[in-house]
């Protein structure tokens, strides 16, 4: 059944990739439009798209949060901003350190946390409490690559980070990161569990429901792979293929933990 069925937007135009979100229960969709960077909300009963109150300059990522709220990622100040949809009451706003831009926005499954992509000198990835904004984690100018969050896994255990090692004359070639398409993060910590070697560069990602494997395919149709969520099951397969336990060097060039690159 159809729940909601919006005219086009003005000039045609939504950012889909970060800036496209639907509300359920509400029967209300959010999108940023492409001319000016706002965002435009279409609610059940509406005749056209209008804008939101506390969105007051351009911005390139948003979120659902929890029952109300949206999330606003601005384009010139590196700011994520907490709005209350039903008054328009900025609710927290935090200005990530040395931020230029946000790229993505992902709340955590419980609603305690948003895991927030944005460039700074090069890209990094933040964890801010969704309640009050504070800044929980992060890990600045890490990434080489245009990092951003493809999926969180149901019980928030894990992120699957895409674009986190493309060269960008910053990371040296013989990097063992320097090619990884999409890596798995511990979303607790915010530390790498193990990355995979891709050929393409856009990817898209979602876990399976009961949280135990991750669905990876290229913006193409020529490639999709299923991945097991247990980094031992990745060590085994690596010691059948190889005939032998994983050295010291292949443990630190594949982020495998020490301990863990025994044969069995």
């Amino acid at each position: 059944a159809t729940l909601l069925e919006a005219p086009a937007p003005p000039n045609d135009a939504i950012r889909y990739s970060t800036g496209a979100v639907f509300d359920v229960s509400a029967k209300s969709l959010y999108a940023i439009e492409t001319d000016n960077d706002l965002v435009l909300a279409f609610r059940a009963g509406d005749t056209q798209w209008r804008g939101i109150a506390g969105n007051d300059e351009p911005v390139r990522a948003l979120a659902l949060g929890r029952a109300g709220v949206i999330y606003l990622g601005f384009e010139q100040r590196g700011a994520v901003r907490a709005v209350d949809l039903a008054t328009g009451r900025t609710l927290f706003e935090t200005v990530l350190p040395k931020g230029q831009y946000v790229g993505r926005i992902t709340p955590s499954p419980d609603g305690r946390h948003l895991y927030v992509t944005a460039m700074t000198n090069r890209h990094s990835l933040f964890k801010l409490d969704a309640v009050s904004g504070a800044l929980a984690a992060d890990e600045f100018n890490r990434f080489s690559g245009p990092a951003h969050v493809l999926a969180i896994s149901p019980d928030g255990r894990y992120l699957a980070l895409s674009g986190v090692g493309a060269p960008d004359g910053k990371a040296a070639i013989s990097d063992a990161r320097a090619f990884i398409g999409v890596e798995l993060w511990d979303a607790n910590v915010l530390a790498p569990v193990g990355g995979f070697r891709t050929r393409a560069s856009d990817w898209l990602g979602a876990f399976s429901p009961d949280g135990s494997s991750f669905a990876l395919a290229a913006n193409s149709p020529y490639e999709v792979a299923t991945i097991p969520l247990d980094p031992e099951s990745w060590v085994r397969a690596a010691c059948r293929k190889a005939s032998r336990t994983l050295t010291a060097d292949e443990h630190r060039r594949f982020s495998i933990p020490d301990g863990k690159g025994g044969c069995r």
